[in-house]
């Protein structure tokens, strides 16, 4: 074995990983925990699904107060992408986006990959998102739709480069009453061809906050 070479230079220093929880939803007792993470390996988007604790013994009886609210969430459900997809999206056409994978659900039912059922009416927490890149430069509009009709405020716009990464991502309370189906739709102002990456690439979440 010949002598040890001298040490060489030290690299550059890498860029720094960033976490970034953006959800936290609980789930009923007895449910199990899940992790999603919606960004990448470098820059993670966390979504924590945490059930609530078992139910303690009972107490004394103590005087009667004010009807409170749940300390869980009643229902909740959404669709997640993880696949890679390619589609081809003509100018003013409306797509509807479909998904490869569900999350846990209570009160809310999935039809196909594609529509949330809602099995309980109230107030709900409704959050959307996509990422990829288009073929074409174009403008690229995210919406959700209850029925068919668009849902007031759920959408967001956004102007495109060429082969370049795109995300676009937004939220809103709204009110959904049981039997409403939500599907999330795309449209583009030019022909385009769109490609959505491996992971985490499109995201429909509904969760109810106050019950009706």
């Amino acid at each position: 074995m010949g002598p040890v070479g001298p040490q060489g230079l030290r690299g550059e220093t890498g860029a720094a990983a960033s976490i970034d929880v953006v959800r936290t939803i609980t789930a009923e007792p007895g449910t199990e925990a899940h992790v999603y993470n919606g960004g990448t390996r470098d820059a993670a988007d966390l979504t924590f699904i945490i059930p609530a604790g078992a139910t303690g013994p009972t107490g004394a009886t103590g005087p009667e107060g004010p009807a409170g609210t749940s300390g869980w969430v009643a229902a909740f459900g959404g669709f997640v992408n993880l696949e890679e997809v390619e589609f081809f999206l003509a100018a003013g056409e409306t797509a509807a986006l479909t998904f490869s994978d569900q999350l846990p659900s209570s009160g809310v039912q999935y039809l196909g990959n594609h529509s949330l059922l809602i099995d309980r009416a109230g107030v709900y927490d409704l959050s959307f998102a996509l990422r990829g890149w288009s073929e074409a430069e174009t403008s690229l509009r995210l919406s959700v739709s209850n029925n068919s009709i668009p849902v007031f405020g759920a959408l967001t716009t956004q102007a495109v480069k060429a082969a370049r990464e795109f995300a676009l991502s937004s939220g809103i309370l709204t009110s959904l009453a049981a039997g409403d189906q939500l599907m999330l739709l795309l449209s583009a102002d030019r022909d385009t061809r769109i490609r959505l990456p491996e992971g985490n690439s499109v995201e429909l979440v509904a969760k109810l906050i106050q019950a009706l």
